[in-house]
């Protein structure tokens, strides 16, 4: 779900009795009450009489907003166009602000439901630019749109930081199902940016209030973005009773029929995962029949995947193996390349297992080939979009230069042909005499404007890596220094409110450099630096350190923590190749050494950092491709052994460590495997 919808638009309850519903009674429950689905919500609105040319204007808009929000988002196109020409009515004929800004937020909507980027971009822009409503349901509206449409760019700082925003708002002006809604979306925003611990987290509260006020159809959304984030962080038996959970609501609500069958499909690929194959044929052939009936060919592929998976590991390999080519074979002809790609990797899996390594890696380079098609495409509309920016910057300009210009030479003629009289002549040169100094004033604030982005350029030098836009080491000992002050400013350095520090190192990088080139180096830091931005959350840092080193900054996160961060770290880096100038793919291993500082009290954070580096020189020597975590020193070590020799400190029983291993290896080039 990518909309999102004010309180009286976005909710509706489960009484089927709906003839004595009146507008302003319907809109008041959709502020206090959740809705079971949205096809409820806009049927109980289309039973509502609409209020009378004579209601108050309040009440008008409102309902036509409410309408024409469920109608875009049900593909509605004719109920749409109707209440949003009412609005445009109402806005142009009696003047109604409100009319004017809710049309601008549907456009926002219908754009989002696109994914028209290009114009999502431009109208975002226009909503930020605009006031906040003192209407505290319209309020909400711009806010929930900027969360939602950013959400929808991948911009996720800026969509958590209007989400949090509008929760604020909603739990203000009391109203819990603008607040469920804006949960549902922190977990989406969350789990986009891979915190996926907090996604977890946050879907667990927005459930419990969904469900507290009656909120069905959140509650299905909220259960189905946490069963993705389980997923995501590998987990099985987790995601079980959620899955469930939104197959019988789905079933026993009217409208989420799609729901539906995206939970069989998810409920087989959930069973593939945990090995019991039996029932992931089970859930694939009901999704198989459910997507038959809804003429959903895509849905229909990704069920006769899973179940053809399912086939190979029960020993029917050649029956599993045709399923999956059959599902490849349906996206391909839809022309879904972003599906065909998920579902080649699930081929290369299958073949795998079926004991055909040579038909396998036929597979793997057509998935590579795929994604790094979808790569190129992906970049070529991030440079489209942001020339599309620079022109339309560029336009604005333009304008403005054209007007100045326009406003001189009106200032000359009125010059000219006002000097045969003193008093006219007098009042012009004051006339131009303000001009000037407005001119002069204005060209002083475009220099000051400059000044200060050159400034703004000076300091994002002075504290970013300039190959990798990874913070540096100073920026590194300013930040650590403002740790330790907040740690000893609360009396005592607190363990449980201390920072993770991990040390990360690409492995056999001097290979990589001596086989590709400096140019293919420097690229593989590059992106291994965007991988863990990616993979962190707001308030943690990258810096590189040194050479191919880097080090992760993780203000709370107690040492329990740790190897849950460094096997994200270690599969965000390994799983997927890094693709070199020339479209070759290059697998890039990483191994880290992680601490939580502190590790006893009065610890100076360079100590840690320096155990850190034990930590990683124990996972070079175990192999690579793997991190190693300090997780407890002894009150009796001896802290001269512990900082020269962790080995020896762990035989002796001074320190515990847990080794954590990275995915396996992915298939090389040739010249890549002659670099290692």
């Amino acid at each position: 779900m990518t909309a999102l919808f004010a309180c009286w638009a976005a909710l509706a309850c489960m009484q089927p009795a709906w003839a004595g519903d009146t507008a302003r009674a319907l809109l008041e429950e959709f502020r206090d009450h959740g809705f079971s689905s949205p096809r409820v919500a806009l049927q109980r609105l289309r039973a509502t009489p609409a209020p009378a040319a004579d209601a108050p204007l309040d009440l008008r808009w409102r309902y036509q907003a409410a309408v024409a929000w469920h109608a875009l988002r049900l593909r509605e196109d004719t109920l749409a166009a109707a209440a949003l020409a009412e609005l445009g009515r109402m806005a142009a004929q009696e003047r109604c602000e409100p009319c004017r800004v809710e049309l601008l937020l549907r456009r926002e909507q219908a754009a989002e439901l696109a994914n028209d980027t290009a114009q999502l971009r431009q109208l975002l822009q226009q909503i930020a630019a605009m006031p906040l409503s003192a209407d505290p349901q319209l309020a909400f509206e711009q806010l929930s749109a900027q969360a939602s449409g950013n959400d929808v760019l991948g911009e996720y700082d800026a969509a958590i930081a209007a989400a949090v925003r509008a929760s604020e708002l909603a739990v203000r002006e009391r109203r819990p199902a603008d607040q469920a809604t804006m949960f549902n979306l922190l977990v989406r925003s969350n789990a986009g940016r891979r915190d996926l611990q907090r996604a977890v987290a946050l879907a667990g509260e927005g459930y419990a209030l969904a469900r507290q006020i009656g909120f069905t159809y959140m509650m299905v959304m909220l259960r189905a973005n946490e069963a993705y984030a389980r997923a995501t962080l590998k987990e099985g038996e987790p995601r079980r009773a959620p899955l469930h959970e939104i197959l019988r609501l789905a079933r026993s609500t009217t409208g989420l029929e799609h729901v539906e069958l995206n939970t069989l499909i998810n409920l087989a690929a959930f069973h593939n995962d945990v090995h019991e194959y039996d029932k992931a044929v089970h859930w694939a052939e009901q999704a198989q029949a459910l997507a038959l009936k809804r003429h959903d060919e895509d849905s229909r592929a990704f069920a006769i995947v899973n179940r053809g998976v399912a086939l190979v590991h029960l020993g029917q390999a050649d029956a599993g193996v045709a399923m999956v080519r059959e599902g490849v074979a349906i996206t391909e002809k839809l022309g879904l390349k972003l599906e065909v790609a998920d579902l080649q990797a699930q081929l290369v899996d299958a073949l795998e297992a079926a004991g055909r390594p040579r038909e396998a890696l036929v597979a793997l380079r057509r998935q590579v080939a795929l994604s790094q098609e979808l790569t190129r495409t992906q970049r070529d509309k991030d440079v489209l979009s942001l020339q599309e920016r620079f022109s339309a910057e560029r336009k604005t300009r333009e304008i403005e230069r054209l007007q100045l210009e326009n406003a001189r030479r009106a200032a000359e003629l009125a010059a000219t042909t006002s000097q045969q009289r003193l008093w006219a002549a007098t009042a012009v040169a004051l006339t131009l005499g303000a001009l000037m100094l407005a001119q002069w004033l204005g060209r002083a604030r475009q220099r000051a404007r400059a000044l200060e982005v050159d400034n703004a350029k000076l300091s994002e030098q002075s504290s970013h890596d300039p190959l990798t836009g990874a913070y540096n080491r100073r920026y590194c000992d300013q930040l650590m220094l403002r740790h330790t002050q907040r740690l000893q400013a609360r009396g005592a350095m607190d363990a449980q409110a201390g920072v993770g520090l991990m040390l990360v190192d690409v492995d056999f990088f001097k290979g990589v450099n001596d086989t590709h080139g400096h140019a293919a180096g420097d690229q593989v830091l590059v992106e291994v630096a965007r991988r863990l931005q990616g993979l962190l959350r707001e308030q943690d840092a990258v810096v590189r350190w040194g050479g191919e080193e880097f080090v992760l900054v993780l203000p709370a996160t107690p040492r329990e923590a740790l190897p849950v961060v460094a096997e994200r770290v270690l599969g965000a880096i390994a799983t997927e190749p890094v693709f070199l100038a020339g479209g070759q793919p290059l697998g890039v291993q990483v191994s880290g050494g992680c601490v939580a500082w502190p590790m006893f009290a009065g610890q100076p954070w360079e100590d840690a950092l320096h155990l850190a580096d034990l930590a990683l020189y124990q996972s070079k020597a175990g192999g690579r491709n793997r991190a190693t975590c300090l997780m407890a020193v002894a009150e009796r070590a001896q802290l001269e052994r512990v900082r020269s020799d962790l080995a020896a400190a762990r035989d002796a029983g001074e320190v515990v460590l847990q080794t954590v291993a990275g995915p396996a290896a992915l298939p090389q080039h040739p010249a890549t495997l002659a670099a290692a």
